[in-house]
């Protein structure tokens, strides 16, 4: 029960069985190239390990694999895998950093719960699905942006990210479940994208403050107005013509990019 060396895999291993090192004390994991997949609670309440290095072959990474690993301070997730499983980072207090591709579409229950001290979430652009209390109690991050691909928010997802204040959410997005805003109290900006408003429960934007200003699509402002939620902040007062959403390429060799937007006499901001 107890190694206080690495945990170095020899190359021809191809998956890890689920709980084989949980609870063992190590302080680097490292896996081959060719391994595939990660077992449910394989890395379970690790509390010395402090450096996991993932093979680019890895497809899976199951629920509770690294649970309780509160030394963690930043992961890579391979560019293979499609799903952050539940559970996955639940607890891994020291986590500051995780990088994830593009490619993944879930990110389950609990996913990064306990993990206060992330900075820098940037969520990937195929995601479609956000599960409950996946992200809560995020204590670092001033904004974030929900991509458009997803549909729906879990309960208590973002619960007590009491820094953020900048919150975007993407044009798909139909439904955000029970309090996954609780504890937001320091938001003053939310951009709603969707036409139509995401289906909300009472105590899902309880907590954001009602001086909060509301920035939605022109032709969907009556349909806010009217929602017994989303109505109560307030409203964009700049011109129709002014809310425009677009997109600038930007070659990688460059450090400058020239770009225009429509100008309003009435608006006072503008917001890039």
């Amino acid at each position: 029960n107890y190694w206080s060396g690495d945990f170095i895999f020899g190359p021809d291993v191809e998956f890890v069985p689920a709980q084989l090192c949980q609870q063992v004390r190590m302080k680097k994991i490292v896996l081959p190239e060719g391994c595939k997949y990660i077992g449910a609670g394989a890395f379970a309440s690790n509390n010395q390990v402090d450096t996991v290095l993932l093979p680019s072959t890895l497809t899976a990474i199951h629920m509770e694999a690294f649970k309780g690993c509160s030394k963690i301070k930043h992961i890579v997730i391979p560019e293979h895998v499609t799903a952050i499983n539940s559970s996955c980072f639940l607890n891994c207090s020291a986590l500051q950093r995780v990088e994830m591709p593009d490619g993944i579409s879930t990110i389950g229950d609990n996913a990064f719960a306990g993990c206060p001290i992330l900075d820098s979430i940037v969520l990937p652009k195929e995601l479609t699905m956000i599960g409950g209390s996946a992200f809560t109690g995020i204590k670092l991050q001033d904004s974030l942006v929900i991509p458009d691909k997803v549909i729906s928010i879990g309960t208590n997802a973002f619960e007590n990210w009491s820094a953020l204040k900048e919150l975007s959410i993407g044009k798909n997005v139909v439904l955000i479940g029970n309090n996954a805003f609780k504890g937001d109290s320091a938001v003053t900006h939310i951009t709603v994208w969707a036409a139509t408003p995401p289906m909300v429960s009472e105590g899902t934007l309880a907590d954001i403050p009602d001086s909060a200003l509301l920035s939605v699509l022109p032709d969907s402002r009556k349909l806010y107005r009217e929602h017994p939620y989303w109505g109560r902040f307030r409203m964009n007062d700049t011109p129709d013509s002014a809310m425009v959403q677009r997109t600038v390429i930007v070659d990688a060799a460059e450090t400058t990019a020239d770009f225009t937007w429509p100008t309003d006499s009435l608006a006072n901001a503008y917001q890039i």
